[in-house]
């Protein structure tokens, strides 16, 4: 595996990880906008 190869994983990783945070934000936004919009705000 080429490092171009890491560097495209590691990209996805992190890109999943940030959907996961984005999805838990919009699902808590719901019952708190307030904290939804601080951690968007944040990213």
């Amino acid at each position: 595996m080429t490092s171009s190869h890491l560097v495209v994983r590691a990209a996805f990783a992190t890109t999943s990880r940030l959907l996961v945070a984005i999805a838990r934000a919009a699902n808590s936004g719901f019952s708190s906008p307030e904290t939804a919009s601080g951690i968007a705000s944040a990213l």
